[in-house]
Protein backbone atom coordinates (compact mmCIF):
# COMPACT_ATOMS: atom_id res chain seq x y z
CA UNK A 1 0.00 0.00 0.00
CA UNK A 2 1.39 3.48 -0.94
CA UNK A 3 1.57 5.96 1.16
CA UNK A 4 -0.63 9.13 1.16
CA UNK A 5 1.41 12.11 0.25
CA UNK A 6 1.11 15.16 2.27
CA UNK A 7 2.12 17.72 -0.05
CA UNK A 8 -1.09 18.71 -2.27
CA UNK A 9 -0.66 18.37 -5.57
CA UNK A 10 1.15 21.26 -7.61
CA UNK A 11 -2.43 22.47 -9.47
CA UNK A 12 -4.54 22.61 -6.07
CA UNK A 13 -1.63 24.73 -4.44
CA UNK A 14 -1.60 27.39 -7.32
CA UNK A 15 -5.87 27.26 -7.23
CA UNK A 16 -5.59 27.97 -3.38
CA UNK A 17 -3.54 30.88 -3.99
CA UNK A 18 -5.16 32.44 -6.37
CA UNK A 19 -8.21 32.12 -4.49
CA UNK A 20 -6.45 33.81 -1.20
CA UNK A 21 -5.20 36.58 -3.09
CA UNK A 22 -8.74 37.17 -5.01
CA UNK A 23 -9.75 36.56 -0.99
CA UNK A 24 -7.43 39.45 0.02
CA UNK A 25 -8.46 41.83 -3.20
CA UNK A 26 -12.45 41.56 -1.98
CA UNK A 27 -11.23 41.90 1.63
CA UNK A 28 -8.91 45.21 0.76
CA UNK A 29 -12.17 46.49 -1.46
CA UNK A 30 -14.71 46.05 1.08
CA UNK A 31 -12.85 48.26 3.62
CA UNK A 32 -12.03 51.02 0.85
CA UNK A 33 -15.69 50.92 0.27
CA UNK A 34 -16.63 50.55 3.76
CA UNK A 35 -17.57 54.50 5.15
CA UNK A 36 -17.27 55.59 8.41
CA UNK A 37 -20.73 56.63 10.03
CA UNK A 38 -19.31 59.87 12.08
CA UNK A 39 -16.98 61.13 8.99
CA UNK A 40 -20.15 60.82 6.75
CA UNK A 41 -22.70 62.41 8.81
CA UNK A 42 -20.11 65.37 9.42
CA UNK A 43 -19.58 65.56 6.19
CA UNK A 44 -23.33 65.84 5.64
CA UNK A 45 -23.72 68.38 8.74
CA UNK A 46 -20.60 70.59 6.98
CA UNK A 47 -23.78 72.23 4.10
CA UNK A 48 -26.25 72.48 6.49
CA UNK A 49 -23.72 74.50 9.24
CA UNK A 50 -22.59 76.65 6.16
CA UNK A 51 -26.35 77.40 5.21
CA UNK A 52 -27.01 78.30 8.92
CA UNK A 53 -24.11 80.49 9.48
CA UNK A 54 -25.02 82.24 6.13
CA UNK A 55 -28.39 82.45 7.19
CA UNK A 56 -27.07 83.79 10.08
CA UNK A 57 -24.49 86.26 8.74
CA UNK A 58 -27.98 87.45 7.00
CA UNK A 59 -30.26 88.08 10.24
CA UNK A 60 -27.29 89.66 12.17
CA UNK A 61 -26.95 92.11 8.85
CA UNK A 62 -30.47 92.65 8.62
CA UNK A 63 -30.31 93.52 12.25
CA UNK A 64 -27.62 95.74 12.07
CA UNK A 65 -28.89 97.76 9.09
CA UNK A 66 -32.58 98.21 10.68
CA UNK A 67 -30.44 99.22 14.07
CA UNK A 68 -28.86 101.60 12.08
CA UNK A 69 -31.77 103.16 10.58
CA UNK A 70 -33.41 103.51 14.12
CA UNK A 71 -30.31 105.53 14.85
CA UNK A 72 -30.37 107.16 12.34
CA UNK A 73 -34.08 108.21 12.47
CA UNK A 74 -33.68 108.82 15.99
CA UNK A 75 -30.90 111.57 14.90
CA UNK A 76 -33.21 113.19 12.41
CA UNK A 77 -35.79 113.50 15.28
CA UNK A 78 -33.69 115.08 17.25
CA UNK A 79 -31.99 117.56 14.99
CA UNK A 80 -35.36 118.24 13.40
CA UNK A 81 -36.76 119.21 17.06
CA UNK A 82 -33.82 121.01 18.18
CA UNK A 83 -34.54 122.89 14.98
CA UNK A 84 -38.49 123.34 15.90
CA UNK A 85 -37.64 124.96 19.54
CA UNK A 86 -34.85 127.14 17.62
CA UNK A 87 -37.64 128.80 15.67
CA UNK A 88 -39.73 128.85 18.40
CA UNK A 89 -37.30 130.26 20.07
CA UNK A 90 -36.66 132.99 17.65
CA UNK A 91 -40.36 133.84 17.29
CA UNK A 92 -40.83 134.19 20.71
CA UNK A 93 -37.85 136.52 21.14
CA UNK A 94 -39.34 138.51 17.90
CA UNK A 95 -42.78 138.53 19.28
CA UNK A 96 -41.18 140.38 22.31
CA UNK A 97 -38.86 142.69 20.39
CA UNK A 98 -42.53 143.44 18.15
CA UNK A 99 -44.22 144.13 21.56
CA UNK A 100 -41.33 146.57 23.36
CA UNK A 101 -41.34 148.26 19.63
CA UNK A 102 -44.71 148.74 19.48
CA UNK A 103 -45.08 149.84 23.56
CA UNK A 104 -42.15 151.99 22.85
CA UNK A 105 -44.05 153.99 20.11
CA UNK A 106 -47.38 153.90 22.20
CA UNK A 107 -45.18 155.51 24.56
CA UNK A 108 -43.74 158.02 22.44
CA UNK A 109 -47.10 159.20 21.07
CA UNK A 110 -48.39 159.39 24.32
CA UNK A 111 -45.89 161.69 25.42
CA UNK A 112 -46.02 163.38 22.14
CA UNK A 113 -49.45 164.06 22.46
CA UNK A 114 -49.01 165.40 26.14
CA UNK A 115 -46.80 167.70 25.18
CA UNK A 116 -49.27 168.79 22.58
CA UNK A 117 -51.83 169.50 25.17
CA UNK A 118 -49.37 171.43 27.18
CA UNK A 119 -49.31 173.78 24.11
CA UNK A 120 -53.15 174.47 24.48
CA UNK A 121 -54.61 177.12 26.31
CA UNK A 122 -56.67 176.61 29.14
CA UNK A 123 -58.41 179.68 30.18
CA UNK A 124 -61.92 181.16 28.58
CA UNK A 125 -60.53 183.76 27.77
CA UNK A 126 -57.37 182.40 25.81
CA UNK A 127 -59.27 179.76 24.32
CA UNK A 128 -62.16 182.08 23.03
CA UNK A 129 -59.20 184.33 21.38
CA UNK A 130 -57.37 181.30 19.80
CA UNK A 131 -56.99 182.05 16.16
CA UNK A 132 -58.70 178.78 14.68
CA UNK A 133 -56.95 177.63 11.28
CA UNK A 134 -60.81 176.17 9.73
CA UNK A 135 -58.78 175.36 6.55
CA UNK A 136 -57.27 172.31 8.19
CA UNK A 137 -60.33 171.82 10.07
CA UNK A 138 -62.50 171.71 6.46
CA UNK A 139 -59.72 170.27 4.86
CA UNK A 140 -59.23 167.14 6.92
CA UNK A 141 -62.90 166.55 7.83
CA UNK A 142 -61.92 166.91 11.48
CA UNK A 143 -65.83 167.43 12.00
CA UNK A 144 -65.82 163.53 11.86
CA UNK A 145 -63.92 163.63 14.51
CA UNK A 146 -65.04 165.74 16.69
CA UNK A 147 -68.47 164.15 16.30
CA UNK A 148 -67.96 160.45 18.59
CA UNK A 149 -66.81 163.28 21.14
CA UNK A 150 -69.27 165.69 21.38
CA UNK A 151 -71.95 162.90 21.36
CA UNK A 152 -69.99 161.26 24.18
CA UNK A 153 -69.87 164.47 26.35
CA UNK A 154 -73.50 165.35 25.54
CA UNK A 155 -74.30 162.41 26.92
CA UNK A 156 -72.68 162.90 30.18
CA UNK A 157 -74.60 166.04 30.46
CA UNK A 158 -77.83 165.25 29.34
CA UNK A 159 -77.54 161.40 30.86
CA UNK A 160 -79.33 160.13 27.28
CA UNK A 161 -77.85 160.10 24.01
CA UNK A 162 -79.29 163.36 21.65
CA UNK A 163 -78.55 162.52 18.14
CA UNK A 164 -80.38 165.67 16.91
CA UNK A 165 -78.20 167.76 19.07
CA UNK A 166 -75.27 166.24 18.32
CA UNK A 167 -75.57 167.10 14.50
CA UNK A 168 -76.54 170.99 15.67
CA UNK A 169 -73.12 171.48 17.09
CA UNK A 170 -70.67 169.57 14.50
CA UNK A 171 -72.84 171.61 11.95
CA UNK A 172 -72.10 174.79 13.68
CA UNK A 173 -68.51 174.46 14.05
CA UNK A 174 -68.67 173.32 9.72
CA UNK A 175 -70.03 176.69 9.54
CA UNK A 176 -67.04 178.03 11.71
CA UNK A 177 -69.47 179.63 14.68
CA UNK A 178 -66.95 181.33 17.18
CA UNK A 179 -66.78 179.95 21.01
CA UNK A 180 -68.52 183.04 22.13
CA UNK A 181 -71.46 182.44 19.85
CA UNK A 182 -71.61 178.45 20.53
CA UNK A 183 -71.39 179.23 23.99
CA UNK A 184 -74.69 181.46 23.91
CA UNK A 185 -76.20 178.81 21.37
CA UNK A 186 -75.74 176.36 23.97
CA UNK A 187 -76.76 177.85 26.84
CA UNK A 188 -80.63 177.38 26.79
CA UNK A 189 -80.29 173.80 26.32
CA UNK A 190 -77.40 172.94 28.58
CA UNK A 191 -78.10 175.75 31.10
CA UNK A 192 -75.08 176.09 33.38
CA UNK A 193 -73.17 173.02 31.85
CA UNK A 194 -72.93 174.64 28.72
CA UNK A 195 -69.77 177.02 29.52
CA UNK A 196 -67.74 173.66 31.14
CA UNK A 197 -68.59 172.09 27.29
CA UNK A 198 -68.03 174.58 24.84
CA UNK A 199 -64.18 174.73 26.80
CA UNK A 200 -63.84 171.41 26.54
CA UNK A 201 -65.03 171.19 22.99
CA UNK A 202 -62.61 173.86 22.33
CA UNK A 203 -59.87 172.50 23.62
CA UNK A 204 -60.43 169.04 21.72
CA UNK A 205 -60.88 170.94 18.55
CA UNK A 206 -57.36 172.86 18.51
CA UNK A 207 -56.27 169.77 19.74
CA UNK A 208 -56.98 168.07 16.87
CA UNK A 209 -55.91 170.57 14.29
CA UNK A 210 -52.51 170.85 16.05
CA UNK A 211 -52.17 166.93 15.89
CA UNK A 212 -52.19 167.73 12.18
CA UNK A 213 -49.83 170.52 11.64
CA UNK A 214 -47.35 168.32 13.86
CA UNK A 215 -48.02 165.50 12.09
CA UNK A 216 -49.29 163.34 15.06
CA UNK A 217 -52.23 162.34 13.58
CA UNK A 218 -50.40 161.05 10.73
CA UNK A 219 -48.23 158.99 13.10
CA UNK A 220 -51.35 157.58 15.25
CA UNK A 221 -52.85 156.09 11.74
CA UNK A 222 -49.44 153.87 12.02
Amino acid sequence: MQAVSATPPSGTVSHFAAAAEFGKRISSAGSKERVDPEKDKSRKQTPEKDRSRKHSDRSGQKERESNDNDNNRSREESKTRSRERDRSREKYHERDDAVEKSKALENKKLLDAKQLIDTIPKTKEALFAYNIDWAIYDKHDLHERMRPWISKKITEFLGEEETTLVDFVVSKTKKHVAAAHMLELLESILDEEAEMFVLKMWRMLIFEIKKVETGLASKAKT
